[in-house]
């Protein structure tokens, strides 16, 4: 008996030992978990202003899956990616860390980077091209995912708002951010006209407050990088078809995942808009003394690849 329960005892320190170690040189670990992808804190995608960027570098640099890098990344600041963080970030150090959540639990690692592969796999253009005429002023856009709406009743943000500054309904092309699949498309009434792209890697990509469709394509129509949508208006927040002008114009992006638990799980766009104005931007023939019919082609001649 005197055996056993030194064996025992042995056990215990042993995992005390293993356990401390892991909370002292590990504090993140706690964030090594698939159910933090439900959480506000994973949702907000806070990558900052240029870490995600940073992230890409080292990912292409090293030939590394992009989502990889930064499911390792994420965990290992709690969900709130530094701005250096690529930029101090070493191939070795990598891999150890990378390879430790492996080992700590395999399963858990594997489904938040399937969620992060679902929101990043895909992009690869910023929805608003820039204008070739140097008058157009771009667009603006703040952080206001979580933010407190009232339409409808007491409800929060889903998504970010490209705002139109001065221009009016209809001046602003509205390009898809990645490829897919048409999956929705026509009148909501907080969306108004609107149009949803499910990514070949699972994400939807909403485009909402259109002023017009560019074409007739339809639910379960394939669309390419960089296609004309629309463009930007301020329809919708009214049960009545066609109704515009309740609010200004902008373009609403909205970015949802398939979790356990939700069909539609949105996710904060403000830093992938970020991310993608500095590496996805591209320009259309658009803007003052075009016509309708010259802006249409040269749209779809510079926006699609």
């Amino acid at each position: 008996m005197g055996v056993f329960l030194g064996a025992g005892s042995i056990f215990s320190v042993v995992w005390i030992v293993l356990f401390c170690h892991t909370l002292f040189f590990h504090p993140y670990v706690r964030y090594l978990d698939s159910s933090y992808i439900e959480s506000d804190v994973f949702r907000a995608m806070q990558f900052g202003s240029s870490g995600l960027e940073q992230l890409r570098l080292f990912a292409d640099r090293h030939q590394l899956p992009l989502e990889e890098v930064v499911t390792v990344c994420m965990i290992e600041n709690g969900y709130e990616l530094s701005e250096s963080q690529g930029e101090t970030l070493t191939l070795p150090e990598y891999v150890q860390k990378r390879d430790y959540f492996r080992r700590i639990s395999a399963a858990d690692f594997l489904k938040l980077e399937h969620a992060y592969r679902a929101v990043l796999g895909d992009l690869q253009v910023f929805p608003i091209p820039s204008s070739t005429n140097p008058d157009v002023a771009f667009v603006g856009y703040e952080n206001s995912w979580k933010d407190a709406r009232t339409y409808g009743g007491e409800r929060f943000h889903e998504g970010c708002d490209l705002m139109g500054m001065e221009y009016e309904r209809g001046f602003y092309p509205v390009c898809s951010i990645t490829g897919g699949v048409v999956e929705q498309k026509g009148w909501l009434e907080q969306g108004g006209w609107r149009i949803g792209i499910r990514s070949e890697s699972g994400a939807y990509f909403y485009y909402a407050h259109l002023s017009a469709y560019a074409d007739k394509t339809e639910p379960g129509d394939p669309i390419l990088p960089g296609q004309l949508l629309g463009w930007m208006g301020d329809s919708g927040y009214s049960p009545r078809e066609g109704t515009v002008g309740n609010f200004p114009v902008h373009l609403h992006l909205g970015i949802y995942l398939v979790t356990d638990h939700f069909d539609e799980m949105s996710v904060n766009p403000y830093y992938i808009l970020k991310y993608l104005e500095k590496t996805g931007l591209r320009q259309a023939v658009y803007g003052f003394g075009v016509s309708e019919k010259q802006k249409y082609r040269c749209i779809l001649e510079q926006s699609v690849v």
